[in-house]
């Protein structure tokens, strides 16, 4: 028995030897950008995808990179972080995890961006549920974590994650750690065999199959298109929960702005529409706020809610989320905007 015992034991010490040599050898536990808890799944990670709905028949991998950006490919790659210019930031609608990096609004912007020759690129740093306390919250919970990261301009695509009280949503890193959370975070962003065993759960059990079932939960209904001349004279005054939503995003707006003027980030900000245009009443309320805060700011807007005034209903696969050709309607609708913007206050200011 204490021959079994031993021979247990020095089994037991040579895997753990084994464990800690590749730990030291492998891991991030000596590196500087330490994301900590709060990044936890929201980095590293690979999700593959398949469409097989009404004969069309689609494959591809949804990839967060070693920063937590929504890359096409490399995802496990270090790059120079002091390089990036432009970031995009959204919720479910600027993550675009149902459909290929390529075919998203950020993926078709940043096309047209390389076409014209103008030398830059649109990083995205949306995430899934990401409410405007989210936008908040990532300066210092992840984007203070990365070295050398002090982008010129940030994109806010906005609107549709902060139509609800309290707006607290299952991305906005606002949780109050308990130590056990903060040892299991600290270990899942450092660890090498972490990061292989997740990986090996992402490939073998959260593969995805069917993209466009991940937000059934919002079927479109049979509702006329809206444009926003129509809006003007169906949403007079905001009822009683609307105004209380309303003032929390007009306070969260100025702790955004305080942030972006302590940084020098240009910020530039995006209505949001459904697919059945304006047919919401508080998200017409939001998308005011916003061209209102935006002037007394001297921020710049695209107004994406004005720009649109035609039937979009097939561009939507649900009621707030785009479809291939969606993504790329939208695209076409800011790049003009966009390109001028940036061109105006970001490369020539650079030259």
């Amino acid at each position: 028995m204490k021959k079994t015992i031993k021979v247990v034991l020095i089994n037991l010490t040579f895997i753990i030897f084994i464990i800690l040599v590749f730990e030291l050898l492998f891991g991030h536990w000596f590196e500087k950008n330490y994301f900590g808890y709060n990044m936890k799944g929201k980095r590293l990670q690979k999700i593959d995808f398949v469409i097989d709905k009404k004969n069309i028949k689609k494959k591809w991998t949804y990839r967060r990179d070693y920063y937590g950006f929504r890359e096409e490919f490399d995802f496990n790659n270090k790059y120079d972080l002091s390089k990036i210019e432009i970031v995009f930031t959204g919720g479910s609608t600027g993550s675009e995890m149902i459909m290929p990096y390529e075919e998203t609004i950020v993926g078709n912007l940043n096309k047209y961006l390389n076409t014209a020759n103008l030398n830059t690129k649109i990083f995205n740093a949306s995430l899934d549920g990401k409410s405007l306390i989210g936008k908040i919250n990532d300066f210092d919970q992840w984007f203070d974590k990365l070295e050398n990261f002090n982008p010129k301009m940030m994109i806010f695509y906005m609107g549709l994650t902060d139509r609800r009280i309290p707006q607290k949503r299952f991305n906005d890193n606002n949780e109050i750690l308990s130590k056990k959370d903060y040892i299991i975070g600290t270990i899942s962003q450092r660890s090498f065999i972490w990061d292989k065993l997740k990986n090996i759960k992402n490939f073998y059990i959260d593969k995805r199959q069917d993209g466009y079932s991940f937000f059934e939960n919002t079927v479109k209904e049979n509702k006329d298109f809206i444009n926003y001349k129509q809006a003007q004279e169906i949403y007079i005054t905001p009822n009683n929960e609307e105004l209380k939503i309303l003032e929390n995003y007009k306070n969260n707006l100025k702790r955004l702005s305080s942030i972006l003027k302590e940084r020098k980030i240009i910020p530039v900000f995006i209505t949001q529409i459904r697919y059945d245009g304006n047919g919401e009443s508080i998200l017409f309320y939001l998308n005011e706020e916003l061209k209102k805060f935006s002037l007394t700011n001297n921020y710049r807007l695209i107004p994406l809610d004005e720009l649109v005034d035609e039937n979009i209903d097939h561009l939507f696969f649900d009621k707030v989320h785009t479809n291939e050709e969606g993504s790329y309607y939208i695209a076409n609708k800011i790049y003009p905007s966009l390109k001028k913007i940036i061109e105006t206050d970001l490369i020539k200011k650079k030259n």
